[in-house]
């Protein structure tokens, strides 16, 4: 009997691999899901002179990959270099985004085909005639009903030339659509009217005359993340060639940064026409709301005492508010039917120590109390350190990374083949634990 236990845990760890990996067969290989190619503009380099790469990204239909900064969920594309000593890569040149939804999280990312460029500049002495190899490993995460990271090296080799180079008609194309996806420059007015931010601009061209639009600002900084814009809508105003769009402020925590700043995407109502800018402009901290204009609370300041008054009210209601949820949804877990036998049998216990007379019971549970409330006070702490250190990271963001789940999906089966008896662990814990709650 033994021994087919044993052979049961064998089979089952032999198996794991299969169980997480292949869960989902439905969905394609991870290296189908997103293509990556590598073009450049000219057919030659001249030493020293700057020149154009093309990175496409073609994604199968219904699949999306990630913006710099990819929203509430996801993680950014990225570029590795590997370049010959001397070249330099500049900063990615990324088109405009979408927004997806899913879940009840906005994410930034791209769908379909996008193409990032980035200029290189060679070292100025290079041997002519040489051919150089140029390459990157390209990381993403790709979504639909779930998510996949996927890498992918690509590479391009051009020869050094002391002659101006030609443009590659092959890639013309490539190159002309993916300069045609840049955001363009905008120069706009941003105010706050109500609990919506204006941007009041010059029309752009193909704008049309008191066209409804749509779109979103994907923003650039970590302070336009927390404030939470929803869907942008707008039109023309009264002046002709000037437009206004409004954006709603669905939750800033009371606070509004003073500069914003990011990638404007407008759309028409059928969506056929889109346009991308980029703004960056201070915040007027004056807002209108049809009457007489009221001042927008400013950021507090670090360090600056809080006055009170008005605010003082909403703040403890918002808490109270908070702490009744907390507790609504702790007494929610605890009534699982996985949780709710674990907890009577402490119960149990605690009706066992109530006739003695020592304190027995009361260091009982207050041993107890602090060790649920430390491990979560340890867990909140790493969660603000690797925040603080720069990691885009929030509640869950260990069940992203495979290794993670495949070590938790390795740990819940010894714990099912523990609870059917192939093998008994913690025994001697438990024997000591009930000999010191007998003996207390």
């Amino acid at each position: 009997m033994r021994l087919s236990r044993m052979g049961l845990l064998f089979t089952l760890c032999a198996l794991l691999p299969s169980i997480i990996f292949g869960a989902t067969p439905a969905e394609p290989a991870e290296e189908s899901i997103v293509h990556v190619k590598m073009y450049g503009e000219n057919t030659s380099i001249q030493p020293g002179k700057p020149f154009w790469l093309a990175v496409q990204l073609n994604i199968v239909e219904h699949w999306h990959v990630y913006w710099k900064h990819p929203g509430q969920a996801g993680m950014p594309t990225e570029l590795w270099w590997n370049l010959p000593e001397g070249f330099k890569a500049g900063e990615i040149q990324w088109p405009t985004p979408k927004h997806f939804e899913s879940n009840g999280m906005v994410a930034f990312g791209y769908e379909g085909n996008p193409v990032l460029l980035v200029e290189i500049t060679p070292p100025a002495q290079l041997e002519i005639g040489e051919n150089v190899n140029l390459s990157a490993d390209v990381t993403w995460v790709a979504c639909h009903d779930s998510c996949i990271p996927g890498d992918q090296s690509v590479s391009i080799s051009l020869p050094v030339s002391r002659f101006e180079p030609l443009k590659d008609v092959s890639s013309t194309h490539i190159f002309e659509d993916a300069r045609a996806a840049l955001p363009k420059p905008l120069k706009v007015a941003v105010s706050t009217e109500g609990d919506n931010i204006e941007l009041t601009f010059d029309s752009p061209e193909n704008f049309g005359v008191r066209r409804l639009v749509r779109g979103y600002l994907f923003s650039d900084n970590d302070a336009m993340l927390e404030l939470n814009l929803g869907p942008a809508s707008g039109e023309h105003g009264d002046t002709p060639g000037v437009a206004r769009l409004q954006i709603p402020i669905l939750n800033n925590g009371g606070q509004l940064p003073a500069v914003i700043s990011g990638v404007l995407r407008l759309e028409d109502a059928t969506g056929a026409w889109v346009a991308g800018f980029n703004i960056d402009a201070p915040l007027n901290p004056i807002a209108s709301t049809g009457t007489d204009p009221i001042a927008v609370p400013a950021s507090p300041v670090a360090g600056s005492p809080n006055t009170g008054g008005a605010e003082a009210p909403m703040t403890i209601v918002t808490f109270l508010l908070a702490l009744g949820g907390a507790f609504l949804g702790g007494l929610l877990l605890n009534l699982m039917p996985c949780v709710m036998p674990v907890i009577s049998l402490k119960i149990l216990g605690f009706v066992k120590m109530a006739g003695k007379e020592d304190r027995g019971a009361f260091w009982y549970c207050l041993a107890f109390t602090g060790g649920v409330l430390s491990s979560f006070l340890a867990l909140a702490s790493m969660l603000l350190i690797l925040q603080a250190s720069g990691s885009a990271v929030g509640w869950g963001f260990q069940l992203q990374e495979p290794g993670f789940v495949a070590v938790m999906c390795f740990v819940l089966v010894l714990v099912g083949l523990n609870f059917f008896g192939v093998f008994e662990m913690g025994t001697s814990v438990a024997s000591a634990a009930g000999s010191l709650q007998t003996s207390g």
